[in-house]
């Protein structure tokens, strides 16, 4: 794997706070430390841009893409696991860590195509995607509302870390799976351990998705609240 761009600071938008790298996993996980990423220094002043509200209104959302939450590294190490290669296509990526991460570790192959759909968001994951020796291509714009045409789609598989917290999307979200799905493809998802699991698996298999749960290492598990999971869809 190359080693991250030493490269300053690169042209990102200015924000309160400004930017900083962000380890990817703790001292427990040396391989993936060694990994960092552009995201804000204070994610939580992104509450009080003015575009914000509007924002939440139209998504159902807050800026939540970014944290890098815990469930990243343990998300990475799962899909490495389980031998994903190929392309692959990362739904609500935040600051991209997940497929970025993936694909510079894996000697080129998987080829990821990062998305998200806030523009901050966006430039977050080209700064990385850069920082990490992946294509500038690799950072597409989705909307699940209103999701456009993906370059190299549709994709074998498709990952999300922590992507089905709120319930209002999940049927946007599944809409996103059966068209950029490819027959016969998976879908992996990352969840921590809410509440929220047993009902989003309930709508995907009533949108003919099969669809099991298994722990980090790929055992068939039950929904813990408090328990990292990966949600595997089937089309």
């Amino acid at each position: 794997m190359p080693a991250p761009s030493a490269r300053p600071e690169p042209d990102l938008p200015p924000i309160e706070g400004g930017w900083e790298l962000h380890a990817l996993a703790g001292s427990e996980d040396p391989e993936l430390a060694a990994l960092s990423f552009w995201g804000p220094a204070r994610p939580d002043q992104l509450y009080h841009l003015d575009a914000t509200p509007a924002a939440t209104e139209f998504h159902d959302s807050m800026p939540y893409w970014a944290w890098l939450w815990d469930s990243a590294p343990r998300m990475v190490r799962a899909l490495e696991r389980r031998g994903v290669q190929g392309r692959v296509l990362e739904v609500g990526a935040g600051i991209g860590a997940v497929g970025v991460a993936l694909a510079a570790r894996s000697k080129g192959r998987v080829q990821a195509t990062v998305t998200d759909y806030d523009p901050l968001s966006i430039a977050a994951m080209r700064a990385n995607a850069a920082r990490h020796h992946q294509s500038a291509d690799s950072v597409q714009t989705l909307d699940w509302r209103a999701p456009a045409e993906l370059p190299g789609g549709p994709f074998p598989t498709i990952v999300g870390c922590e992507v089905i917290y709120d319930p209002k999307s999940h049927g946007a979200l599944l809409d996103v799976f059966q068209r950029f799905l490819e027959p016969g493809g998976r879908v992996y998802l990352a969840d921590p351990g809410r509440d929220r699991v047993p009902q989003f698996l309930k709508r995907a298999r009533s949108r003919g998705f099969s669809t099991t749960l298994e722990s980090a290492d790929g055992q068939i598990a039950e929904p813990v609240r408090g328990a990292f999971r990966i949600l595997v869809l089937r089309a």
